[in-house]
């Protein structure tokens, strides 16, 4: 199972650019989405050739992009960056209902998601690390 990339004191550091320049906290959540892009396309990479309905799909689309489920988005909040697909399940009360994707949260993880910082997590620890120091020079320039 994959680890989580760590950063320490990312919330005090993002709280405290808020309260002195929010353009600089704008600036660090952008950087900080950048640097898990890569991520997320792997992860989409990854979803549409190891797991097999959307190995199908795509095959049906005949493209790349655009297979429900395999779609990802990357959200950065106080606390995190994360990595989560675009598409969200409905909760119903019907078992036949075909939007309903009891399995795939298990499927997405270990096929996809996991791999997918595992074999990006060096990397995202840089631009990371690139992208503190970027707001750092900056809030010593306001």
């Amino acid at each position: 199972m994959a680890s989580p990339v760590v950063v320490s004191g990312l919330a005090d550091l993002q709280r405290a650019f808020r309260e002195i320049a929010p353009i600089v906290e704008d600036e660090l959540k952008a950087e900080l989405r950048r640097s898990v892009d890569p991520v997320a396309k792997d992860a989409q990479t990854l979803a549409q050739f190891r797991i097999r309905g959307m190995r199908a799909a795509r095959r049906r689309a005949k493209s790349r992009e655009g297979v429900p489920w395999s779609e990802m988005r990357v959200e950065v909040t106080l606390s995190s960056v994360y990595v989560a697909p675009k598409q969200r399940g409905v909760k119903t009360r019907n078992p036949f209902d075909p939007r309903r994707r009891p399995n795939l949260f298990d499927l997405l993880l270990g096929e996809a998601l996991e791999p997918a910082l595992d074999r990006n997590a060096a990397a995202i620890e840089v631009a990371a690390g690139r992208a503190l120091d970027r707001a750092v020079t900056a809030w010593e320039e306001l």
